[in-house]
């Protein structure tokens, strides 16, 4: 059986599988469990997007308290 391969992409959402998962590294009891490498990126950086892409993500996000997650690869939980 070869490797077992994941890739999840946050958004600035909040609460949810991920931010349990990877940010509060909560096992669920499934075997994969919390052996999981977690490889953080920022939108911001990414040479994938377009300037305007990236500029719309950070007049969207920056300044709020979901920026961490959205635009700098953190993972967080929404408020309220």
């Amino acid at each position: 059986m070869g490797p077992r391969v994941q890739c999840w992409t946050l958004t600035g959402n909040g609460y949810n599988d991920a931010w349990a998962i990877l940010g509060q590294r909560q096992g669920t009891g499934d075997p994969i469990g919390l052996d999981l490498e977690v490889v953080r990126a920022s939108t911001l950086d990414n040479p994938y997007l377009d300037a305007g892409t990236r500029g719309r993500s950070a007049r969207q996000f920056g300044g709020t308290d979901r920026e961490v997650q959205a635009l700098r690869g953190g993972v967080v939980a929404a408020q309220g």
